[in-house]
């Protein structure tokens, strides 16, 4: 950064994720930001990922018409045709079996959940596996979770297709890009409002959020979702047309480069997904 504000440029954009806050280490990291906060200055552009990073640099004097909403983009899967569940809903988790993404609220949130006929698979591994695999067998749950350690990108992206419903209940995630994927698939989510693709969440038809830690909430949307229809192919089809016309890479292309090119003094555009 110094290198850069040393010279000349017509533009200088920082794309970034929100530092974790949690804990004393969180608040460490607070303190060396804010140390550095005449560094944003200097910056034209900042792109922050997900509401938390839109605060926590407000918070730390940068302009807030400097402040762009950014994230992770990803492609379209290719079209094919899926086996879809039939009966029981499907609900997908996608990640590291850490505290950081907090598996365990969403099998404790199961457990708490109306009594319907139900599946959840979850693809990862981690150093709570072991613990997660005695929850589900205490809570009688065996029968309905399954466990995958890991499959190769494009099964992984058939299984998200196929989901009901992805279910990302972390404690901190920078954006969690499964969500961006499940959301390109054409399958709705529910996410914590501590990742950064929240963001994404705009209504209903993308799906709900919730504050982390909290099962009682994941219950009660997963609650709602099953007390609606099953996601139809039809809905499928319009979230991924949505996804694909306002998260593309494509379309996050063309928003980051209006922005970096706008005149000097020019505050910052909404992002697509906000609009």
């Amino acid at each position: 950064m110094k290198e850069l504000t040393r010279g000349h440029h017509r533009h200088i954009a920082v794309i970034t994720e929100p530092w974790d806050p949690r804990g004393l280490i969180g608040r460490l990291r607070a303190l060396k930001f804010a140390v550095r906060g005449r560094t944003w200055d200097h910056v034209d552009t900042l792109f922050a990922c997900g509401a938390l990073a839109r605060e926590q640099f407000a918070s730390l004097g940068c302009n807030p018409e400097k402040i762009a909403s950014f994230g992770y983009f990803v492609d379209r899967p290719p079209r094919h045709d899926i086996a879809l569940p039939v009966g029981r809903r499907s609900i997908i988790f996608i990640g590291t079996l850490s505290d950081r993404k907090d598996p365990r609220t969403l099998i404790q949130a199961l457990a708490m959940a109306r009594a319907e006929s139900w599946c959840l698979t979850m693809i990862g591994d981690g150093p709570l596996r072991e613990g997660l695999v005695d929850d589900v067998r205490r809570l009688n749950l065996t029968d309905q979770v399954k466990f995958v350690h890991r499959l190769e990108n494009d099964k992984v992206r058939d299984a998200l297709a196929a989901a009901d419903v992805l279910v990302l209940p972390s404690r901190y995630d920078g954006w969690g890009a499964v969500v961006s994927e499940a959301l390109m698939a054409g399958t709705p989510v529910i996410v914590s409002s501590a990742c950064g693709s929240s963001d994404l969440v705009i209504s209903g038809s993308q799906g709900e959020v919730v504050r982390c830690g909290r099962p009682s909430e994941v219950a009660r949307a997963l609650d709602r979702r099953w007390r609606s229809s099953p996601v139809t192919s039809e809905a499928r089809a319009a979230l991924s047309n949505w996804a694909n016309a306002i998260i593309s890479p494509e379309a996050a292309a063309q928003y980051l480069w209006a922005t970096v090119t706008r005149e000097q003094g020019t505050p910052t555009f909404s992002a697509p997904w906000h609009r």
